[in-house]
């Protein structure tokens, strides 16, 4: 906590010097940085203090910035379990994603409008978002991300009833585990696969 406190006095004050410098750029840095730390504190204060300084970076940043900015706020509104805010976040994230034609961050957008999507029971906007995820994650040869989407479009896929379309799901998330290597997931992956 000691750590967390002294990281946001010196960003403060790069903040207040950036501020009376006119350095938007630095500005936006500070802001974002106050809004991690204090994300990282995670008590529902510190999460409601982090989203004021996100909506201010969002403000002032560029198209990359604004990427970030919604990213992290939907982050924060979904700790603040405000599943509809954090949606409406995520998909300015997706869209500013888009703009930018950045196919990494349009992957994460995706990636997290689905969990909340899912969250919120909008099962139709969840599997649409996660078939896209998995289909950039193929792309970018991001075999992590592609495994961690298999993963929620079964639990999307049991959500909606599809009981043999989400035990092929774990079992190909299961493989994937075993495939990376990842001991942890592949025993969370087997409970899975066990449960449907």
């Amino acid at each position: 906590a000691e750590d967390h406190n002294k990281a946001i006095a010196a960003y403060r004050r790069f903040l207040n010097i950036c501020r009376r410098l006119g350095d938007v750029k630095g500005e936006g840095l500070a802001l974002n940085a106050l809004g991690l730390s204090y994300m990282q504190r995670g008590s529902e204060s510190d999460l409601r203090e982090a989203v004021e300084f996100h909506l201010e970076h969002g403000e002032i940043a560029d198209e990359g910035g604004r990427y970030i900015a919604h990213s992290n706020l939907g982050l924060a509104y979904a700790s603040l379990d405000m599943d509809a805010e954090a949606v409406r976040h995520y998909q300015y994230a997706l869209q500013y994603a888009v703009q930018l034609n950045n196919l990494e961050a349009e992957s994460a957008a995706l990636a997290s409008l689905a969990v909340v999507s899912r969250r919120v029971g909008d099962l139709a906007t969840a599997k649409a978002c996660i078939e896209r995820h998995i289909e950039l994650a193929e792309s970018l040869r991001d075999e992590e991300a592609r495994t961690e989407a298999l993963k929620e479009l079964g639990r999307i896929s049991l959500d909606e009833g599809a009981l043999d379309e989400a035990t092929t799901l774990y079992e190909q998330n299961l493989e994937a585990n075993r495939v990376l290597g990842k001991q942890q997931s592949l025993n969370t992956a087997k409970c899975h696969f066990a449960v449907s």
